[in-house]
């Protein structure tokens, strides 16, 4: 971020998410995901692991508002299991 400067798939360590954001409370810029279109968000954060509720396409992205100004890249590993 231009404002907060660089951080990781954790999220800022001292500026955290405001209410307008799709996941509030967690670090700024923090990696999230949500199942399906209609699926709520969740952190993802570095190094997660869980457990899908139902079914769908997994969606990931950065937890901020405006996603124009942000630069870099992270490797994301997904395993699934039955």
């Amino acid at each position: 971020s231009p404002y907060a400067g660089p951080n990781g798939p954790e999220g800022h360590r001292r500026f955290f998410a405001p209410s307008f954001y799709p996941l509030p409370g967690v670090g700024g810029g923090a990696l999230i995901g949500r199942i399906g279109e209609e699926g709520l968000p969740f952190y993802v954060g570095k190094g997660t692991s869980g457990r899908a509720e139902h079914n769908g396409l997994l969606y990931l992205r950065i937890d901020d508002d405006r996603l124009g100004d942000n630069e870099g890249h992270v490797t994301i590993e997904v395993t699934v299991t039955p």
